[in-house]
């Protein structure tokens, strides 16, 4: 076999080498006995982390091909600090929990990813507290995964490339998009709210304080290149501007469980993380992501800002529509995905918001880790040698890096102006009503304003049906006389912007069925009222607190079948407001108030199904 005795490559995490037995072991349930195995010649890579092969396998009358990736703690650099050393095995605990625990969901979902046939993970000592260096150089990981054949990797990439890429990351944000229970549990297994190598919270003070170092240097070097991008009062400020606004950008992409558009994100989708089809170039094929050391709770875009700033030198990303196609391609590939509600309610001006808050937040990180003598032959030295393909080409290439610089100062501009009318995930927060004297307050404004929206068009008078006794019976927190009713509370910048009231109810058919059963009764949920300050109307805020709302519901009733509703049959704004979260209309009421019909409509919603896949451990 071609591999250095002394390599250790095909022992176990105890030292001992691998037999067809201990294979046949780990491959109990992909193949069968081992009856011999091989280390395909060429194919070792040693990276600082990891030590990686293919092995040729046989299984009875089956040849294939598996890889073999092994991590061990004690061959990490000996002068690692503890607390890197500590960041750097979480990051492969994360990856072996990733393949063991969430791809098989992910996978059933139809997301393409490599399958693992085996993960072995001994990182126990990562649980406890501090830890003594010593303590964490025991254990590893040792992952074999099904090898890729008919994939290629590629860098730069190509513009037909970059969309393949962009695509396959939207069939893995889709697939755990606002999926509560599954990123409930990424977050407690996974990396937890961020999702990126890079995060603020991970390495940033370390960056804070050198990109003021280096920044000089490189607008020093890249003066008779780019004259004027580098005199641009603006680009000469940029760390200033970046560490302004850093701690303000972590938090508005440090995802909740319960924020809106959050997901699982791969964190380090660089083109060599990336496995593309070999009829990528043409539009074919679907490419698969790979390496999941960073995978986590995150916002999707901060994949798509990395790999973009990564991987496409800038002919690509300004071929054609430009950058913004791009971003536009990965936004139809998502919503194609995702429910029709949720695929509406992520919005190109929250998808934009969310692109230039993660090419900011990755800009931190760039600027400190330019080249130390920051020049254009820097940049070229770096794009050769067998590593260059891991190296991001905004580091290897000239223009990249002056056109990134670019960029980021275009996406500071519009960050720093504010963005008033775009959806701030850290800003808002649906709960339950808690009857605080500031909740009472305005659902009496809103009650005050809710006879003139329900009039629609018509603008016919309403007789007064609610009111404030009303209220304080149906929206109790204590749910004393109404305990099927819910109401809950959208929060904006801590105080409350809105309320949605639903309550439970039991039907003997569908809405809208004529047929009656006395067998066969559904649980339906009644969305009764939904209500947003006007201020905040028109910006993604309704739709994010009718979907929660639901799934708040669901929690609590996991019986229910759909959602029904009532809205005036000439309020045309309300209609389609409803019709675009995925309600259709199955009846007419005729005379619902007094002289006033009402359009009842339905939302059927899918079966539960289980979410987080049997924690094995092997």
């Amino acid at each position: 076999m071609s591999v250095s005795a002394d390599s250790g490559l095909l022992n176990d995490l105890y030292g001992h080498p691998l037999t067809c037995d201990s294979l046949s072991t780990l491959l109990d349930e992909a193949g069968g006995s081992v009856s011999a195995f091989e280390l395909v010649p060429g194919s070792e890579r040693r990276w600082p982390q990891s030590h990686s092969a293919k092995l040729r396998v046989c299984q009875g009358d089956i040849a294939r091909t598996i890889f073999l990736k092994k991590v061990e703690a004690a061959g990490a650099t000996s002068d690692k600090p503890p607390a890197t050393l500590r960041r750097d095995m979480l990051s492969n605990r994360c990856e072996a929990r990733f393949y063991r625990e969430f791809a098989p969901v992910l996978r059933a979902r139809g997301v393409h990813l490599i399958e693992a046939l085996a993960v072995v993970e001994q990182l126990s000592e990562l649980d406890l507290a501090g830890g003594k260096r010593d303590g964490q150089r025991g254990g590893g990981v040792l992952l074999l995964l099904e090898s890729a054949e008919g994939f290629d990797q590629a860098s730069p990439l190509t513009r037909a490339q970059a969309q393949c890429a962009l695509a396959g990351l939207a069939q893995l944000h889709a697939a755990a998009w606002e999926d509560r229970a599954l990123l409930r549990q990424a977050a407690i297994r996974l990396h937890e709210g961020g999702g990126t190598w890079w995060a603020l919270r991970q390495r940033g003070t370390e960056e804070m304080t050198r990109m003021h170092t280096i920044w000089p240097r490189f607008l020093s070097a890249f003066a008779e290149m780019a004259p004027e991008v580098t005199s641009r009062p603006s680009i000469t400020s940029l760390p200033e501007r970046l560490a302004r606004l850093a701690p303000w950008i972590a938090t508005e992409l440090t995802a909740a469980v319960e924020a809106p558009f959050a997901t699982m994100v791969h964190g380090d989708p660089k083109a060599a993380n990336i496995f593309l089809p070999r009829r990528a170039g043409d539009g074919g094929g679907t490419a698969v992501p790979v390496d999941f050391q960073w995978v986590g709770l995150g916002f999707g875009m901060s994949d798509v800002a990395y790999h973009l700033s990564h991987a496409v030198l800038p002919d690509a990303l300004e071929a054609g529509g430009g950058e913004a196609e791009l971003v536009a391609g990965y936004c139809a590939a998502l919503r194609s995905r995702l429910p029709t509600a949720a695929a509406a309610a992520y919005t190109d001006e929250v998808a934009t918001y969310h692109y230039r808050l993660a090419l900011a937040d990755y800009a931190r990180l760039v600027l400190s880790r330019f080249v130390t003598d920051a020049a254009p032959a820097a940049f070229a030295a770096n794009d050769t040698g067998p590593r260059a393909a891991n190296v991001g080409v905004i580091y290897r290439n000239s223009h990249a890096a002056v056109r990134f610089v670019e960029r980021v100062d275009e996406a500071l501009s519009h960050l720093e102006l504010g963005s008033p009318s775009a959806l701030s995930v850290s800003r808002c927060a649906v709960r339950d009503f808690e009857g605080a004297a500031s909740e009472w307050a305005l659902i009496n404004k809103l009650d005050e304003q809710m006879c003139e929206d329900l009039r629609g068009e018509s603008k016919k008078p309403l007789p007064p049906t609610y009111g404030a006794n009303w209220f304080w019976a149906h929206c109790d927190p204590m749910r004393r006389t109404y305990c099927n009713w819910r109401t809950l509370t959208l929060e904006v910048a801590g105080a409350p912007a809105g309320f949605c009231l639903v309550s439970r109810g039991a039907a003997a058919a569908p809405a809208g069925s004529r047929k009656r059963s006395r067998k066969q009764r559904i649980a339906f949920l009644e969305l009764f009222w939904i209500a947003v300050a006007p201020a905040l109307r028109g910006q993604g805020y309704g739709e994010m607190l009718m979907r929660r709302s639901i799934e708040t519901a669901r929690d609590l009733w996991d019986d229910l079948q759909e959602v029904r509703l009532h809205v005036m049959a000439d309020n045309a704004s309300a209609i389609c407001f409803y019709e675009r979260a995925g309600f259709v209309q199955v009846a007419l009421k005729k005379d619902y108030l007094p002289g006033h019909d009402a359009l009842r409509m339905a939302l059927q919603l899918p079966p539960l199904v289980l979410q987080v896949a049997e924690v094995k451990h092997l």
